[in-house]
């Protein structure tokens, strides 16, 4: 009778046990391997802006056939720069990290390039020179327009105001400046290309920057 009390001990103890650790195992894939990204209403809309955005499965390489690019579509990111920096190293593990990690799980990134706050360009999918949008310039920056557009998205875009969640022109005035440079570059390269913002093809605010005073400056600039 002995033996069997110290046995259904035994046995029970080590099913507490077995519960603490599956526990704690669930727990850690929750925080860490499964992050949720909505720790603030800021990093929330981050995470949001890209939710409704998916990747073009039709582009595949061995039937694709560049077209003529006709669109430079302007973004931003959905960031508030004044707390929290994303950098392209950031964004491009973001758009490539499977969704169980908090990622897209997307095979290409969702802009040729990333104009941070300081006004620094980053390449996320060089543009090559030619007017034709090739295989490895594609992005998934906008449904229906990644085959005949390249993309060029701001940091910044949404501020926290009074406990609610703006869209918000917070883009520094060198940013402003280098995407003057930028748009007039790409303006100069392919002259017929229609410059627009996102909000343009999709139900959103981005990128929120007044686009038509900016592209009032492009022919300006030398």
């Amino acid at each position: 009778m002995h033996g069997n009390n110290t046995l259904f001990y035994t046995m029970k103890n080590s099913l507490i046990f077995s519960i603490i650790v599956l526990s704690l195992a669930m727990f850690a894939y929750t925080m860490v391997i499964k992050p949720k990204p909505n720790a603030n209403l800021e990093d929330s809309a981050f995470y949001d802006h890209f939710s409704d955005i998916t990747e073009d499965t039709t582009l595949v390489y061995q039937d694709y056939k560049a077209k003529k690019v006709k669109y430079l579509i302007v973004h931003c990111i959905a960031s508030n720069p004044k707390k929290k920096r994303w950098t392209p190293d950031m964004l491009k593990t973001f758009f490539t990290s499977p969704v169980s990690k908090g990622g897209r799980g997307w095979n290409r990134y969702g802009y040729n390039e990333y104009l941070d706050y300081e006004g620094n360009i980053h390449e996320l999918t060089p543009i090559d020179c030619d007017e034709f949008v090739s295989y490895s310039e594609l992005t998934n920056n906008a449904a229906g327009y990644n085959s005949t557009s390249v993309a060029i998205s701001l940091e910044g875009g949404v501020e926290t105001i009074n406990g609610k969640l703006k869209s918000v022109d917070n883009f520094s005035e060198i940013q402003k400046k280098e995407l003057i440079r930028r748009l007039q570059h790409y303006k100069d390269r392919w002259p017929w290309i229609k410059i627009i913002g996102h909000n343009e093809v999709s139900a959103k605010d981005c990128p929120v920057i007044n686009l038509k005073e900016i592209l009032k400056q492009v022919q300006w600039i030398n």
